[in-house]
């Protein structure tokens, strides 16, 4: 069995779903972003500080990343799987059919199933640029430490992978703002006619 057999199972599956997302943020609040369309569960994402996250330290728990083809083979894994998870939980949580996203991108049905397999690694970024746009979120790509992508692998849960439309962003703005300005209006309570409190 070669080493990346070996790693495409070491490879972890997705965790149970409803477990805390971190973000790069200053803020700590949860937002409640969709409703699983399997399980009808929400989805509560934990914003807050990631860069007082320990990252480094998550290398020393994988000693198997010694070995470079290991770890090269583990980073290969992390992609086709991640991004299969990250499609068919965005997908299912939007509520979409995969002939429904299909159909928005301009495809087959099973093409989205291929895209959702694990084991089929051969997404395109421009499919990936399409299911971004059709899912109303970001698409971003860019070089990581090792380090950051040992912090990655232990976040595979339902809301660790789901991405909110840019109008479930807008709405969560939205409502903490109007919170904070129910929280800093002054509130009265007169009981005379003459409004004196």
């Amino acid at each position: 069995m070669s080493t990346t057999q070996k790693t495409m199972k070491a490879w972890q599956k997705p965790t149970e779903s409803n477990v805390t997302k971190t973000f790069l943020s200053q803020h700590l609040r949860l937002k409640t972003f969709a409703t699983s369309a399997t399980n009808k569960s929400a989805v509560t994402v934990e914003v807050k500080d990631y860069n007082k996250t320990p990252v480094q330290s998550m290398l020393v728990k994988r000693p198997k990343w010694q070995d470079k083809e290991y770890r090269d083979a583990y980073m290969e894994a992390s992609i086709e799987q991640g991004i299969a998870w990250q499609i068919r939980i965005n997908r299912s949580l939007r509520g979409i059919t995969q002939s429904d996203l299909a159909s928005a991108i301009g495809t087959q049905q099973s093409a989205i199933s291929r895209l959702e397999d694990p084991t089929y690694g051969a997404h395109s970024l421009e499919t990936l640029v399409n299911i971004a746009k059709s899912f109303d979120c970001a698409l971003s790509v860019k070089f990581i430490s090792f380090s950051h992508l040992a912090y990655e692998s232990e976040k595979l849960g339902e809301s660790d992978l789901y991405a909110a439309t840019f109008m479930e962003e807008m709405r969560e703005i939205y409502d903490h703002q109007e919170n904070q300005q129910i929280k800093h209006s002054p509130v009265t309570n007169c009981s005379s006619s003459k409004h004196i409190c």
